[in-house]
């Protein structure tokens, strides 16, 4: 049976240099799978990320803090409240101006994500060019955003109020949110991978015709545009979808009903009328 100090002395043998490059070695096995296993794992890794951040935030709310995770949600939702604001304002106050403040809102995070891999490549690139960053350096810093905009904390911490027992009212648009958020991320990391290519896979063979690479790119660029279209059709139907869960939730919470049960019976009268 290990003992409390011949687990002392294995985690002292652990080496962080030897942490990093495991870490490293993952992350580059990660980008030689097929887009969709990428996809497929980050996807996971988004609704693991939610629950854990949503965990830990009502343990902090409970066990230690509530200022810091009261304040923390507040933070992480004035960026709708703005947008919500600004679009009511011109479109007025209906479920119409809801959606698109949704969809804005999370499409803006969707933006952000797709642009800020491949700006890391661009900045890496130059830096290595003049020798003031390494390919290591470059690598580390990817998997570091990764793993932020993967466990994406605000998003957790905003839930830290509702109690797990109704936490499915998040699913429908989860599903579809959750889906957008992890094809951003995927498809910044393979943008970002044709500027710094990180293994030998991604680098075109140098002796295929200049025909085939021209055919080749416009059929690759024309697969990108789709993908990024994917993702704005993703956070516009998480966008529709949103707001009927909340107010599900509210009228089931405010009158004492099931919530699993109302949901159900709504969707139900949705699809049947579709």
């Amino acid at each position: 049976m290990m003992t409390l100090k011949n687990m002392t002395n294995s985690l002292k043998g652990i080496n962080m240099k030897d942490i990093v490059e495991f870490l490293q070695n993952v992350f580059i096995s990660f980008l030689k799978l097929s887009f969709f296993k990428k996809f497929f794992i980050t996807y996971v890794g988004c609704w693991i990320g939610f629950f854990s951040m949503l965990l830990f935030s009502k343990a902090l709310y409970l066990f230690y803090t509530k200022n810091i995770v009261t304040t923390a949600g507040v933070i992480a939702s004035k960026k709708f409240e703005v947008i919500s604001g600004a679009v009511s304002s011109h479109v007025g106050y209906n479920y119409f101006s809801i959606v698109l403040s949704y969809f804005i809102n999370n499409s803006l995070a969707c933006t952000i994500i797709l642009l800020t891999f491949p700006s890391m490549a661009y900045l890496y690139k130059r830096d290595m060019v003049y020798n003031r960053s390494s390919l290591r350096d470059y690598l580390n810093i990817l998997i570091l955003f990764y793993f932020i905009v993967v466990i994406n904390p605000m998003t957790g911490i905003i839930g830290y109020n509702i109690d797990l027992k109704n936490i499915f009212v998040i699913f429908p648009h989860g599903i579809f949110e959750f889906a957008g958020f992890a094809l951003s991320i995927v498809v910044g990391i393979v943008i970002a991978n044709r500027i710094i290519p990180i293994n030998n896979e991604l680098i075109k063979e140098e002796n295929t015709s200049r025909k085939n690479e021209h055919y080749k790119h416009y059929i690759s660029r024309g697969i990108l545009i789709v993908k990024i279209m994917a993702i704005y059709l993703l956070i516009g139907v998480a966008g529709f979808l949103e707001p009927l869960d909340w107010m599900i939730y509210n009228y089931a919470i405010q009158n004492n009903l099931n919530v699993l049960d109302i949901m159900i019976k709504v969707y139900m009268h949705l699809l049947m009328n579709f």
